[in-house]
């Protein structure tokens, strides 16, 4: 290949002896998937939740959702996540007071990244 106008116009017509062996196993399924980062939300407002919900998947992440302090809590128990948006005002309790709970869980779901939420 000369210049970028020589370049393949499909993945099926790719001839490059190493380059056609890793799309045939990407084919195959033997190539590891990528695993995007896990968000757990806990946000009250159902309406945010869902747009914020929507554009995270759209962008390939995968996104959990609590309405409340303490489901988000139990969430964060029962599944790893590696990132949290933490709304500051939930029906159940203060999220300052549930980023401090959050801090004290065991392990990894005690250390993720904390971002606050408020619309006020």
């Amino acid at each position: 290949m000369d210049s970028i106008t020589d370049l393949p116009t499909s993945l099926g017509n790719v001839s490059a002896g190493p380059v056609k062996g890793l799309l045939r196993q990407v084919r195959n399924g033997a190539m590891p998937r990528i695993q995007m980062p896990r968000i757990q939300m806990i946000e009250d407002d159902v309406r945010l939740a869902t747009m914020v919900r929507e554009y995270l998947q759209n962008s390939g992440y995968d996104v959990a959702h609590a309405e409340t302090g303490n489901g988000g809590l139990a969430a964060l128990q029962a599944d790893k996540a590696d990132v949290i948006l933490l709304d500051l005002m939930l029906p159940d309790g203060d999220g300052l007071d549930f980023f401090r709970q959050i801090r004290a869980l065991p392990g990894e779901a005690g250390q993720a990244p904390v971002i606050m939420l408020t619309a006020k």
